[in-house]
């Protein structure tokens, strides 16, 4: 399958770019930047959606399910249509941890913005904003320095995510409505 993005050019000039960020690798930094990982892991969805129910309501919790969801299966189709590598899958010496799968766009990237959006719009303080801000930042290159994603998979997911989330918004009020009426089919409480 053709695509209209020329993947090996542009990844010739980020593996420089990611081999540079290697040449300050230390154990103290794979260390600290290896944990991010797990942000990207259903395992944290598992945590975070029923934290979030708990904390601000059945509303915020299936809205939270709905737009991972929607996220998962775009970030999904958009990977299986690009087909495009990861890092260590053209350089091995830069994967400090294997994930499986395409690179691009980064789930990470766009998860990560979606996460704040939701965030930020249950809790507006100050200190939400840095918490998202530091959260967006180091999640992110985190995915770089791990070698898992190149710095276009994370600006694109980044646009993607800021996309699915404009959508979401958008689209919050006909959500809302739909889940009232699954909540009254189906009896959830």
């Amino acid at each position: 399958m053709t695509t209209l993005i020329n993947f090996e050019s542009l990844h010739f000039l980020e593996l420089e770019l990611i081999r540079s960020i290697h040449a300050f690798r230390t154990p103290f930094m794979d260390n600290f930047f290896t944990p991010f990982d797990f942000f990207d892991r259903k395992e944290f969805f598992l945590i975070l959606i029923p934290t979030m129910w708990f904390l601000r309501g059945r509303k915020a919790g299936l809205s939270l399910m709905s737009i991972l969801l929607i996220s998962g299966l775009t970030n999904s189709a958009l990977k299986e249509y690009f087909s495009s590598p990861r890092p260590f899958h053209i350089d091995p010496s830069l994967g400090i941890i294997q994930v499986s799968g395409y690179g691009f766009p980064s789930g990470a990237a766009q998860t990560v913005i979606l996460l704040s959006g939701i965030l930020l719009s249950y809790w507006k303080s100050s200190l939400m904003w840095f918490i998202a801000t530091i959260y967006v930042l180091f999640v992110s290159f985190s995915r770089v320095y791990l070698g898992i994603h190149f710095p276009s998979d994370i600006i694109v997911g980044w646009l993607v995510g800021l996309f699915l989330w404009k959508f979401y918004t958008y689209m919050q009020p006909l959500i809302e409505r739909w889940l009232t009426n699954f909540q009254s089919h189906f009896l959830i409480r």
